[in-house]
């Protein structure tokens, strides 16, 4: 009995000591970006567009507007917005920067609980040695494309060669981590704590009922799962998922609809988008040989051919995705006739399913690779049944063997990882800055009074320019919200990414902004600003219009040497 003692305290101190080690690995994805350096702010990874657009949002949302925070005069639509909120909310409570609890104090907190969480509910579930085995897939699961480039190239990168992000990654996409948390903790009460009170059911339908707003993937997924799961618990003459499922789908549509109604538009179909890509871009798996004979087969209306050449690349896709959690494929050859579905089985089986097929089917409207984020969860769930069934190969090899085999398959995820973190999240110099002159000029006109921003449409010709040199300004990055997210206002036009993804119709505005820079006609420029209801125009690196500041009707009120900040008169 004492030894067990032992080694069950061993094992616990274990999934502490894993718990928080993944926690710091995944926060060093984010820890490191906006924040003040030499050259100004750092942004690493994609956090110099996807970061600064979630700051503009959440700054948005807290000064009390729906609007679009980069496209004037719209409201906010086809967008979860449920994470940018909470940031906003919580900005308002405390008065801590967005910025800082975006990238410094969130992340490490949702890293944390996370683990604590998916700890707590795989070791009820199944066992201690699961629960840790399934930690480290947790926190540095990987694909098999660090094993190709290490084949090909002898060296280990190529996280997401087969599309999809993997674990080292969660916290690139915060509203992806936190609807983790909400699915964890729904579990968590359903299978550890049980549905005995009418708290319970209150806090899983609470847990559950706000992911279409979070992440409107996983909203769409735990909906299908609890609908598998009541309907086959009403089978059994047992109503009570019943009540959670139609209580959760109602509280999702309550919250979704309001800046969704119009996003079922944005899903498109697309067979095999994702697997033949993967073969055809020279960044992902690259067949192009394969590729080519699928293309060929399918003009020449050879389907026999093409079908098979589309398996195999779907298979590629999948297995290449799931690496190693592709060993929860050996499960019912390894339980032979043991099985037998659990209601947690029963509950995300079809979430896995759904997750593994929707990439091979749809694609999104305008950035078709956003439905990849549906195989994240399938990722995560497969997390799981990846240590049940390394774990039960384990037991069966023996014990000395076995240690070997859970030593050997960690470190074989944990490395990549490590490898992949160290090359993208932890050099001095990241990908993207705002400069310090721009971060000023932009600080300075936060503090103004509210008022539309007008500001150059990004240009991607200078940006061609500035790649060989990093890190480079946001505003020659990407296009992205850095103006309205900084300066705190309103923006006229930018963002031209999230406002594809949103369905938004820009290429008109666009092209009324060059106008108003190009224009030598008075009247037409001035009415363009009076019409729009722009307060201030900014400008950097010698942006100016044709016209001058007197035609225009504008003041100067700040001037750096890179960033120049005008009053139009009539609203001052």
């Amino acid at each position: 009995m004492g030894d067990k003692k032992i080694n069950t305290s061993k094992a616990k101190i274990l999934a502490i000591l894993l718990i928080i080690f993944g926690s710091v690995a995944w926060s060093l994805t984010t820890v490191k970006s906006g924040i003040s350096y030499d050259y100004g702010l750092g942004f690493w990874g994609p956090h110099g567009h996807d970061g600064v657009w979630h700051i503009s949002l959440a700054e948005s949302l807290a000064r009390g507007s729906l609007q679009m925070p980069t496209y004037s005069g719209i409201e906010l639509k086809n967008y979860h917005v449920g994470y940018d909120l909470f940031l906003a909310v919580i900005h308002n409570l405390t008065g801590i920067g967005i910025t800082t609890l975006y990238f410094q104090i969130i992340p490490p907190i949702m890293a944390l609980l996370i683990g604590f969480l998916f700890y707590r509910l795989t070791k009820k579930l199944f066992d201690q040695k699961v629960a840790i085995v399934a930690l480290v897939f947790l926190y540095f699961g990987t694909s098999f494309g660090p094993l190709i480039t290490l084949i090909r190239e002898g060296v280990l990168s190529g996280e997401s060669m087969f599309w999809s992000q993997q674990s080292i990654s969660t916290l690139l996409n915060p509203p992806y981590a936190a609807s983790l948390l909400m699915i964890l903790l729904g579990m968590n009460v359903m299978f550890v704590g049980g549905l005995t009170r009418v708290r319970d059911y209150a806090a899983v339908i609470l847990s559950f009922g706000l992911l279409l707003q979070i992440k409107a993937y996983a909203g769409a997924l735990i909906i299908a799962g609890l609908f598998v799961l009541a309907t086959y618990k009403f089978i059994q003459s047992k109503r009570n998922y019943l009540v959670i499922f139609l209580f959760t789908l109602f509280l999702n549509i309550l919250v979704f609809l309001p800046t969704n109604s119009s996003s079922g538009s944005l899903l498109g179909i697309d067979l095999f988008w994702f697997p033949l890509t993967m073969l055809a871009v020279s960044d992902r798996f690259d067949w192009p040989r394969l590729y080519e004979a699928i293309s060929n087969w399918r003009l020449a209306g050879a389907w026999h051919k093409s079908t098979i050449g589309l398996a195999v690349a779907s298979a590629i896709f999948i297995i290449g995705n799931l690496g190693l959690r592709s060993l929860s494929l050996a499960l019912p050859i390894l339980k032979r006739k043991r099985i037998k579905f659990t209601d947690f089985d029963v509950f995300v089986l079809p979430m896995i399913l759904i997750g593994l097929v929707a990439p091979l089917v749809f694609v999104q409207e305008g950035t078709p690779w956003n439905i990849i984020q549906f195989m994240y969860y399938a990722l995560f769930f497969l997390n799981i049944y990846a240590a049940v069934s390394i774990v039960s190969i384990s037991r069966f090899l023996g014990k000395k063997i076995g240690i070997f085999l859970l030593v050997a398959i960690s470190f074989s995820q944990i490395l990549p990882s490590l490898i992949s973190l160290a090359q993208n999240y932890l050099p001095d110099r990241p990908p993207a800055m705002l400069p310090a002159e721009e971060f000023e000029a932009l600080s300075f006109l936060s503090k103004q009074e509210d008022g539309i921003v007008l500001s150059f449409p990004f240009d991607q010709f200078k940006a061609k320019e500035e790649e060989s040199n990093p890190p480079r300004p946001l505003a020659y990055y990407e296009s992205t919200a850095y103006v309205s997210a900084f300066s705190t206002k309103q923006s006229f036009f930018e963002n031209e990414v999230n406002l594809t993804i949103t369905g938004v119709d820009w290429k008109m505005r666009r092209q009324e902004v060059l106008d108003f820079h190009n224009t030598l006609d008075i009247d037409k420029a001035r009415e363009f600003l009076s019409r729009n209801n722009i307060k201030y125009i900014y400008w950097i690196d010698g942006q100016r219009a044709k016209l001058g500041e007197k035609q225009l009707g504008i003041t100067l009120i700040f001037e750096n040497n890179r960033a120049k900040i005008y009053v139009v008169d009539s609203l001052r």
